[in-house]
Parts: structure tokens; C-alpha cells; sequence
């Protein structure tokens, strides 16, 4: 018998459990009985240990500098896991946890990470993904919106990659109005690196 109930087919003086599960975690108890009487014996907890299992790896991220990334990683095993975060093949100090947040980031933080997850049994090591960090896109060519004026056709700017902008005049944002620009080019040219 389990704290769960009577182990089903279980009726001879001794149990065999095959191909144990984690689910298999539990106190066991035989009871005993015979035309005299019942005995109870005492509870014997089993516990089924098992490796960690990395279920859900981190990815891969690209962000601007300033921005925050957030890397996690899912795994089981018992008993307890222990995480340990990595960049560039370094630990990471007091990254511990099945998530790692990289707040206010910089150039210096791109890299390599990966995360070890460690228990009594055994450990994994995560897949190692890339964190890319970009400039920010620097406007260097200001413009003035005016309703219904021409607009500048470029703009240069400073970063690489998906450069979005938001033209904002002088003297305030423009808010509430559909705008349209035709022939609109946004060249950008990569940092040095």
C-alpha cells in the first residue's frame, strides 16, 4: 500500500518495482493478514531519483544596447535542481536560477550563453545560444514635420539592422493623424565592431 492507495497485483512478501518513474516518489507500507490477525508495517519512503532533462532550451536574441533580455531554460529531475548561467563559456555570478534577466544591457554583454543544470544525480548543459546586441539607431539628420509640407527624403543613422523610425516635429508629437510618406529611405551603416 502507498499513501495513494493499494499498489494493484502487489500480494506477495516482497514488492518489485521495474522501469521507476519520478511518479513512483512515495511511502510504502505492507500490510499483513492471516486468520489470526493484522500487522501493519512501518512506512518506508522511496524516493525515485533522476538526472536533470532540459524540457525547454533558451534562444537565441537579438536586442538594442539599453534593452533587457531574458534567457530561461525548463528542466526536470529530482532531487532539486541547481542552475548555473554562462557566458562565453564563464560563469555568470549569482545567475543561479532557471532564468537569467540582462537588464540595461551593453555592447560588452554580446556573447555566448548557456546554462548548466546540476542535482545529486547528474548534470546537462543547455544549447548554447547568441545574445547580439546592437547600437541604438542614432538620428544625426533632425527633420521638421509641418502638416502638409514636404517631407525629407533620408535620414542617416547610426546601427545596423531594422532601423524604424518616428518623425516627431519641432515643436511636439504628432498624434491622431494618419500620415503617408512617399519615397522615404532610411539608409543606416554598421558600427564598428
Amino acid at each position: 500500500m502507498t499513501t495513494c492507495g493499494n499498489v494493484t497485483g502487489a500480494t506477495s512478501d516482497s514488492l518489485t518495482l521495474a522501469a521507476l518513474q519520478t511518479a513512483d516518489t512515495a511511502t510504502y507500507r505492507v500490510i499483513v493478514t492471516n486468520d489470526v490477525g493484522t500487522v501493519v508495517s512501518a512506512r518506508v519512503k522511496l524516493s525515485v531519483l533522476s538526472s536533470p532533462t532540459i524540457t525547454k532550451q533558451p534562444v537565441s536574441q537579438l536586442w538594442y544596447e539599453q534593452d533587457t533580455a531574458t534567457f530561461s531554460v525548463a528542466a526536470v529531475g529530482s532531487p532539486t535542481l541547481k542552475y548555473q548561467w554562462r557566458k562565453d563559456s564563464q560563469n555568470i555570478p549569482n545567475a543561479t536560477a532557471s532564468t537569467l534577466k540582462l537588464t540595461n544591457m551593453a555592447a560588452t554583454q554580446a556573447g555566448t550563453y548557456s546554462v548548466v543544470i546540476s542535482n545529486a544525480v547528474g548534470s546537462i548543459t543547455s544549447d548554447d545560444v547568441i545574445l547580439q546586441i546592437d547600437p541604438v539607431p542614432l538620428l544625426l539628420n533632425r527633420a521638421r514635420i509641418i502638416k502638409n509640407q514636404a517631407l525629407p527624403t533620408s535620414a542617416i543613422t547610426s546601427g545596423f539592422g531594422d532601423v524604424g523610425a518616428v518623425w516627431v516635429p519641432a515643436l511636439g508629437a504628432i498624434s491622431g493623424e494618419k500620415m503617408h510618406f512617399d519615397n522615404l529611405s532610411i539608409e543606416s551603416r554598421p558600427s564598428a565592431r
